[in-house]
């Protein structure tokens, strides 16, 4: 999954080099004199005004916040720049035979250099997840880098950009000093506080409502009140609006259970990112205070000793059937449709679906969306929401999935009960679902480190069961002893066999 933060800081940096009012006077001077049949009044280099104009064309647009529009954008962006390098190289070849040469008498080294760091977005679509997401931090830096190195030379950075490169700073200076390298499926965001550390790093943030936000890709009015089911994060760390708090708390979530609102139309407070229900003390970071001034420095950086500390399993555990195996191995899958949990829906309606390829045990479980939290809906008719269901109670989980009948075979998944976890019947009382399920819902879904293993139930029993080699839970050296210290089924596998150890000790 694209880390929408890192997406869009990147984003906001292309459309301020190519589209923004301050873009004529940062590329003044690049456009060799020579080159007579590029307009005086345009002010850019050829495939940069391109560019511009492509760029504007989609911000015109009503689906301009649309995330994989804008993937598209940058891709098609990346394929221009690709064209510029490789005019470029052609021409040498008919005209000189040193090509860096003739590139520096015909192209700026600040233009050489944005091209072949836009080109890197052409494949972008054609990386696995976790290489999109580097890739995208990579071009990112490259033109931060490019910016700093014109400012130097002969160019004054607008007031925004300034700011835009002293955050970055102080943002690197901050990821080191926490020693902070967030996993692929995890996302940093910060949360402006004034309550102190020495309750945040015991008791990390909770939200005090239950009314929903997210209607069908529309945000709802309730987003920054009291009564909101969800946290308010920042999405890029904004030094002056953070001055106003006492503190700053740097918070790694996994990214399924983050909604990014800058992907939501008619957004009244960009660059802010929603988190249902809780952020649990191991997934605080640590925090900083700001020192106040023209250019904030951050001071009194104070780490967490919580953090990505093993989880205690807790009182309740969840369980959830599942057609998947974990290995992600469709051959070894109990159905041969893909479930879903409500029924397919079209693109406009930005319904996800999980690749076959991912193993469970990594990716973890996650929502068919981040656009709806009808919950009423995806109770009583599986609609797609940002929730997944579970259960408390390992033999009513056996009533699921609804494509494997009876006793065939299915695989159910032991899980870790997060703390923004919801009771069904607390939110929709009069379901019947609710209640005779004793279901639960957990809104962005369940990261593949909390889940503790997976059962094969099969012809009315319980064959065997997988330990999760990625699970952070501490369960102790022998899965067996906890199955059965929590009174759950021992699998055949397990019985009558000496004490097995699983793969990890935590």
């Amino acid at each position: 999954m694209i880390d929408s933060n890192k997406f869009q800081r990147l984003y906001r940096i292309i459309d301020f080099l190519i589209a923004s009012d301050f873009a004529p006077s940062f590329w003044k001077g690049t456009i060799p004199s020579w080159k007579g049949t590029i307009p005086k009044t345009q002010n850019l280099p050829a495939t940069v005004f391109s560019m511009s104009e492509l760029f504007k064309e989609h911000e015109s647009s009503p689906f301009k916040s649309d995330l994989s529009g804008q993937i598209r954008l940058l891709i098609n962006l990346g394929k221009k720049a690709e064209d510029a390098l490789n005019a470029e190289e052609n021409s040498v070849k008919e005209k000189l035979s040193t090509f860096k040469m003739f590139k520096s008498l015909s192209r700026d080294p600040i233009t050489q250099d944005f091209y072949e760091a836009i080109a890197q977005l052409k494949d972008l679509d054609n990386l696995p997840e976790n290489e999109q997401n580097i890739l995208i931090n990579e071009v990112k830096n490259k033109l931060l880098d490019i910016i700093q190195e014109r400012k130097s030379v002969h160019y004054k950075s607008p007031r925004l950009m300034t700011d835009i490169l002293h955050e970055e700073q102080q943002e690197r200076l901050l990821r080191s000093q926490l020693k902070l390298h967030a996993a692929e499926d995890r996302t940093i965001t910060y949360i402006y506080s004034d309550i102190p550390p020495s309750q945040v790093f015991r008791q990390g943030f909770k939200s005090n409502g239950l009314d929903r936000v997210l209607f069908d890709g529309v945000l709802g009015r309730s987003v920054d009140k009291e009564s909101s089911m969800y946290l308010t994060s920042q999405n890029h760390l904004d030094l002056k609006k953070a001055q106003k708090h006492k503190y700053v708390y740097v918070v790694d979530v996994f990214s399924s259970a983050i909604i990014n609102t800058n992907d939501f139309s008619r957004n009244p407070d960009p660059n802010l990112s929603l988190i249902p229900r809780a952020v649990e003390p191991s997934e605080v970071v640590g925090c900083f205070q700001l020192k106040a001034g023209e250019k904030p420095q951050i001071v009194h950086v104070e780490q967490n000793k919580e953090y990505k500390k093993s989880m205690v399993p807790g009182e309740k555990l969840l369980f959830r059937a599942d057609s998947r195996h974990h290995s992600g191995d469709p051959s070894k899958d109990a159905a041969l449709q893909i479930f879903q949990e409500g029924s397919k829906k079209s693109e406009q309606t930005k319904v996800t679906t999980q690749k076959k390829s991912e193993s469970v045990f990594k990716s973890g479980m996650k929502p068919w969306t981040k656009y709806s939290d009808d919950y009423e809906g995806h109770i009583d008719k599986r609609t797609p929401t940002i929730f997944i269901s579970s259960t408390d109670d390992i033999e009513r989980a056996l009533k699921f999935p609804e494509e494997v009948k009876g006793n065939e075979k299915r695989y159910i998944y032991v899980m870790y009960k997060p703390e923004r976890t919801i009771k069904s019947k607390d939110l929709y009382a009069n379901s019947q679902h609710a209640i005779g399920d004793s279901e639960y819902l957990v809104p962005g879904g369940i990261s593949g480190e909390h889940i503790i293993g997976m059962y094969t139930y099969e012809n009315g029993k319980f064959t065997s069961f997988d330990p999760n080699p990625n699970c952070t839970v501490n369960i102790g050296s022998s899965p067996e002893a906890f199955l059965e210290e929590r009174g759950l089924p021992i699998p055949e596998d397990m019985e009558n066999t000496e004490e097995k150890h699983s793969k990890f000790e935590l």
